[in-house]
């Protein structure tokens, strides 16, 4: 067998051992294809049932989810559209956004929460049952779930919205730093309310409340975890005295 054959066969190889790869390749391609579009059509029918679309067309709740940029979307649009957040002050409206923005670390071995008022432990209440209809519609579909909500940081921002000082929030559960990067987490949730929510009293309510728990180390300048650890107390004990009394009037649960 000469040089030139033994090269041949050898080409021949390599070339069955590509065409055997593209094979592959191709089939990869056409599953992962059909799990995409698999997973659009899941996506459009919770979206479709919920309320959010109209064949191919947003509705006009879907025009305001396509506002809110959460990974639980769904849950805060429809508890919206059910006026779970209308007629609340300030430190209850921030409460109760705090149910859809924290998570707990340790689901399994977490506290029960303790709400500040019967209102917010009713809206919330409310709205994990939201929560738990939706997980419901994706887990049919076969699509990734909703997280569920968590009360555990309800307290300590509704304390925190009516002026309470930081070194009384923090225990072993939470840090500065933690309790910071939380807050912040609820300021932003609230400017989105404040410009897709409804009810043009619960935009404006929820742009206050922003504004109320934007203070002491949760401003933007107080940016690093030295400052929180070293300055809360005396940036806490300042906000506090400067907190305007209508904020605290306002604070006052709404009834049921």
């Amino acid at each position: 067998v000469c040089s030139s054959d033994l090269a041949h066969v050898e080409a021949q190889g390599q070339l069955e051992k590509l065409n055997k790869e593209l094979e592959r390749s191709d089939r990869e391609l056409h599953k992962r294809t059909g799990s995409v579009v698999q997973r659009f059509r899941g996506v459009a029918n919770v979206l479709g049932e919920l309320g959010f679309l109209d064949g191919w067309s947003l509705t006009e709740q879907g025009e305001r989810l396509a506002q809110i940029y959460h990974e639980c979307d769904l849950v805060l649009a429809l508890g919206m559209q059910d006026r779970l957040f209308d007629g609340l002050d300030q430190a209850s409206l921030a409460a109760l956004v705090a149910c859809i923005t924290y998570e707990e670390r340790r689901p399994d071995s977490a506290p029960v929460p303790s709400f500040p008022t019967a209102v917010i432990a009713k809206r919330f209440a409310r709205l994990a049952k939201i929560c738990s209809s939706v997980q419901r519609l994706e887990r049919q579909r076969g699509l990734p779930q909703t997280r569920d909500l968590a009360g555990g940081f309800a307290a300590g921002t509704f304390a925190w919205a009516n002026g309470a000082e930081l070194v009384g929030l923090i225990d072993g559960r939470m840090s500065g730093g933690d309790f910071v990067r939380n807050t912040r987490l609820v300021v932003d949730l609230l400017s989105q309310i404040a410009t897709v929510a409804p009810d043009l009293t619960t935009r404006a309510t929820a742009r206050k409340a922003a504004e109320t728990l934007r203070r002491g180390v949760v401003t933007p300048e107080a940016a690093t975890l030295a400052e929180v650890v070293t300055g809360s107390v005396q940036g806490a004990n300042t906000a506090s005295e400067n907190t305007a009394p209508e904020t605290r009037e306002n604070s006052e649960s709404t009834p049921w």
